[in-house]
């Protein structure tokens, strides 16, 4: 029995050290593949944002309906807004992605996702996954609309819009390694590129959930700066995300060959 506990105790410990060592390593190639790059990424995240505010301000004006029906076209309307944004997201992924190659990258590359033959491609990738994260809300925004004021101290809108929220979260980690396999694959489609996402993270979803977290402290200093410095963080994420994804497809990049 005693020789069992420490067996068991061994095995957690190696499997928290390879989660740790893989976030690590992902991290250590994307601080060296995003020199120089930050300002041009960080660009990319305020075009992304500022479009869908812009978006999302023009669907409150012309769907200004209440109850259930404004709930339905607000969800529409910020799956459509979503994967359009999507569109200047794909050219922060390129870039992370080919400055781990050592690839020389510019401001066009930011509007690479609009480019004829990949602008389909990528809403394409880009719808599901939003349509599943508003669909996931949508029970509890259901539900606070039933409840009113009393959401406020009701366990279950919590516990819903909870489980929404953690169920989002994980399926957007499944689907998150398809920009890079588009841009990896330039034939590839997205219905394809979708499942082997799936393929690819499910089996190494601990690796990528320690990774994501591992960049929670950070996110939260951000926020010291009235979350001007979380521009910096979010870019520094997603260059150890294109990190991950290389390390999962096996791929040697110019930062450790």
């Amino acid at each position: 029995m005693i020789g069992t506990g420490m067996g068991m105790k061994e095995r957690r410990y190696s499997m928290r050290q390879q989660l740790s060592e893989f976030s690590r390593a992902c991290k250590a190639e994307a601080r060296g593949a995003l020199l120089g790059h930050y300002g041009l990424m960080i660009g990319g995240f305020l075009l992304a944002a500022s479009a869908s505010f812009i978006l999302l301000e023009l669907s409150s004006a012309v769907f200004a309906v209440g109850g259930a029906a404004g709930i339905v076209l607000d969800s529409l309307a910020s799956v459509l807004i979503s994967a359009f944004a999507g569109l200047f997201q794909y050219g922060v992924s390129y870039v992370s992605l080919a400055a781990l190659f050592g690839g020389q990258v510019s401001g066009a590359d930011l509007l690479r996702g609009f480019r004829r033959g990949e602008a389909d491609r990528v809403i394409r990738i880009e719808l599901l996954p939003a349509a599943v994260s508003v669909l996931c809300g949508l029970p509890g925004e259901i539900l606070g609309l039933h409840l009113g004021k009393a959401q406020a101290g009701s366990l279950l809108y919590w516990g819903v819009t909870g489980l929404g929220i953690l169920t989002s979260f994980v399926i957007s980690l499944l689907f998150s390694m398809a920009p890079y396999l588009l841009i990896d694959f330039p034939d590839m489609g997205a219905a394809e590129a979708l499942r082997m996402s799936v393929r690819m993270t499910r089996r190494n979803m601990g690796k990528l959930l320690y990774l994501t977290f591992s960049f929670v402290p950070l996110f939260l200093l951000g926020l010291l700066s009235c979350g001007i410095a979380d521009l910096w963080v979010a870019a520094y994420r997603r260059g150890a995300m294109a990190a991950a994804y290389c390390a999962l497809a096996g791929k040697e990049t110019g930062q450790n060959t």
